[in-house]
């Protein structure tokens, strides 16, 4: 799939930043870049969209991936780089 989600906090609070596409262009449109609500420990539903993300900690509790429910995709996983 080859995409980056980007993500950033605001405020206190959880906001996807940027939705940018394998060729480096940024993808305004495709998904409204709006607050994630919490939902349990590290997981977040995305206001106005079908989206739910549960992000995956490693060891030390350091953020290293998320995995996605949304419009049509169940359970993928994604890896900090």
């Amino acid at each position: 799939m080859r995409v980056t989600y980007r993500f950033t906090l605001k405020d206190g609070k959880l906001w996807m930043s940027d939705l940018v596409g394998a060729d480096g262009i940024t993808r305004p449109g495709n998904v409204p870049f709006n607050e994630f609500r919490p939902l349990l420990t590290d997981a977040f539903d995305l206001r106005g969209a079908p989206i739910v993300v549960a992000f995956k900690r490693d060891r030390t509790t350091k953020v290293n991936g998320f995995t996605l429910n949304g419009f049509h995709e169940r359970g993928m996983t994604f890896v900090r780089r």
